[in-house]
């Protein structure tokens, strides 16, 4: 079995594992499973600091750019970010191109539902059921864009124009760039950061942009190798569970300047520490037999 295993996980996505364990099958293929473990431990942690992080600082982008007919903050943020790149010569802007691309996402999924909707209205007629897939497709591309076209342009305005849904879908890189110098001071005057309470730390640190930047980004790299089932226990080919510590104690952190209650919260939704714990503990035994 663990040949077959490792054939579909593939040698390099292994390497790591068969290098610890001095190319023992089994014992990677373990620590390989305890290494999910954790990736699974950690996401309903990193789940709950994004949906809080992103609902903090939407509240305060509502303050900073009241709507008083200008718009809600997205579009005000948007026509500020492109009044900028008229006259400076560069502006870090991964704003504009990634709500551009969330509201492109939603006018295709609105269009996708309209076509099952329709599909399912049009396979009462026996002779369209007859059709092959693809001149089903034709004829209901064709009555979306003649005869349901208003109907489907009015339900794509209201969508992609709700604020609310459009944050739903922003990733987490879109809140951690807010903090990035070149939006931070010149637009948001430095605003952002009163959704954080520094007094919340039993360890005072200074309350400015580069400490959350820093914390941030810490997450967001540690969340792109989880997402990818990549190894989070190992750093340049060598054991390092003192990450996975540190990230833990880095989400802990942000989710407290947010809210003690939210900290208090969190405190019974992972299993991070016990699993940094087995794994610790089975890499010790390993080292044992492998000496």
């Amino acid at each position: 079995m663990s040949q077959d295993v490792k054939k579909y996980l593939s040698d390099p996505r292994l390497a790591s594992y068969l290098e610890y364990t001095k190319n023992n099958l089994e014992d990677a293929l373990e620590l390989y499973r305890l290494n999910l473990r954790l990736v699974g431990a950690f996401f309903p942690l990193m789940s709950m600091l994004e949906v809080t992080l992103r609902n903090a600082i939407g509240h305060q982008m509502n303050n900073i750019f009241p709507d008083q007919g200008k718009g809600d903050w997205i579009e005000q943020f948007l026509k500020i970010l492109a009044d900028i790149k008229e006259t400076e010569t560069y502006i870090y802007d991964p704003f504009t191109p990634d709500i551009n691309k969330v509201k492109k996402a939603i006018k295709k999924d609105v269009r996708d539902q309209e076509k099952i909707l329709l599909k399912e209205e049009l396979q009462q007629d026996k002779n369209f059921k007859h059709l092959s897939h693809e001149e089903q497709d034709k004829i209901i591309e064709s009555k979306l864009d003649k005869e349901k076209r208003p109907d489907l342009e009015k339900k794509i305005a209201r969508k992609i124009n709700d604020k609310n849904i459009i944050i739903s879908k922003l990733t987490f890189a879109f809140w951690c760039a807010i903090f990035n110098p070149d939006v931070y001071g010149t637009i948001f005057k430095g605003k952002v950061i009163e959704i954080f309470n520094f007094n919340n730390l039993a360890e005072k640190k200074e309350k400015n942009r580069e400490t959350i930047s820093l914390i941030l980004n810490n997450i967001r790299h540690f969340r792109n190798r989880a997402a990818h089932n990549e190894p989070l226990i190992f750093y340049k080919q060598k054991l390092d569970l003192q990450r996975g510590e540190l990230i833990l104690q880095n989400i802990i952190e942000v989710l407290t300047l947010l809210s003690e209650d939210l900290k208090k919260y969190a405190e019974d939704i992972h299993l991070v520490k016990r699993h940094l714990q087995t794994i610790e503990e089975y890499c010790s035994e390993v080292k044992k037999l492998t000496v």
